[in-house]
Formats: structure tokens, C-alpha cells, sequence
């Protein structure tokens, strides 16, 4: 999944697989996908806000072809995902 800004890409691991009940350690890093429909998923999805890889814009344009890209998430999540993965790593043990 990519949302482009100005300069700003984010490419999210998703799965569809919900948080567990009760949560386990990873659970705490998935983000729901509100409006997973208009994002292009089939089922209710979350983004995985764990690891992050800082890439340069030339490395992901030469890596990450347009047919890779299976939907652009919405703008209203696209926003929560970012705030979460900013909280996630700012609050970060490691």
C-alpha cells in the first residue's frame, strides 16, 4: 500500500488477520484499516506499524513498480496510520 504526500511514502506491511483475544505482544502493533473497502482490501485489514525501514525515494521508485501497488489507502486512515506508527516508535523501548 502507498500514499503519496509531497515527499512522504509509507509502504505498510497489511494483514487480515485481527488482533487475538487476548492480545499478544505483535497485536499491539496493528492498526486498523477503517476503511479497508475503499483501499482496495477484501476483508477487514490492519497495517503493521512495527518495523521500519527508511528508504530513499530514487530506492523505492526503483523498487516498487505500479502494478505492486494494490490500492491506495484513504486519506483519513492514511493520517491515523501515520500517527500511530510516529506514537509506536517515538514510545519505542528499543
Amino acid at each position: 500500500m502507498m500514499q503519496e504526500g509531497e515527499d512522504l511514502f509509507i509502504l505498510v506491511s497489511t494483514t487480515s488477520i485481527p488482533p487475538n483475544d487476548p492480545p499478544k505482544y505483535f497485536d499491539q502493533f496493528k492498526i486498523p484499516i477503517l476503511n479497508w473497502r475503499r483501499s482496495g482490501f477484501l476483508k477487514p485489514s490492519w497495517g503493521l506499524g512495527f518495523k521500519l525501514i527508511h528508504v530513499t525515494r530514487q530506492e523505492l521508485m526503483g523498487s516498487v513498480k505500479k502494478e505492486d501497488i494494490l490500492g491506495k489507502i484513504h486519506v483519513t486512515d492514511f493520517d491515523m496510520l501515520l500517527n500511530e506508527i510516529e506514537y509506536i516508535h517515538r514510545n519505542s523501548s528499543r
